[in-house]
């Protein structure tokens, strides 16, 4: 007793489904990557025991241990940063600004720092340090 069949066994995998769930699991993963990872670069403060947060403030400047400067953890140039301070001072004329410096850069490329946020107007400022123990 022989059944003949005029169908063909197809023994190929479908990799429709599979890319289907590859491609949703990428997304997913671009949409929630942004919480883990951290923005920019590292600092390492300097800590004070008598620390406090600053209330009430617009910008953050920081500086790295290569001595690069960033406006709100994105990389700017000194004239680009003189040129954007000077910028939000003539929207905001008390503004207030946070200055974290790496606890390992020169003391004089915090001074330029501090020296570029004067000149652009802001004349109050803070020093960012992490809470002692």
């Amino acid at each position: 007793m022989q059944i003949k069949s005029n169908e063909n066994i197809v023994s190929e995998i479908n990799v429709v489904p599979f890319v289907d769930v590859v491609l949703v699991i990428l997304i997913i993963f671009l949409v929630i990557s942004p919480t883990f990872i951290k923005p920019g670069f590292d600092i390492n403060l300097p800590q004070a025991k008598t620390a406090k947060k600053p209330e009430n403030v617009k910008v953050i400047l920081s500086i790295d241990i290569e001595g690069l400067f960033y406006i709100n953890q994105k990389p700017v140039g000194e004239e680009e940063l003189t040129e954007r301070l000077k910028k939000m001072v003539e929207k905001n004329k008390d503004m207030k600004a946070v200055i974290a410096a790496d606890k390992d850069v020169a003391h004089g490329n915090v001074i330029s720092l501090i020296d570029l946020v004067r000149k652009a107007g802001i004349k109050k400022f803070a020093v960012s340090v992490e809470p002692g123990k």
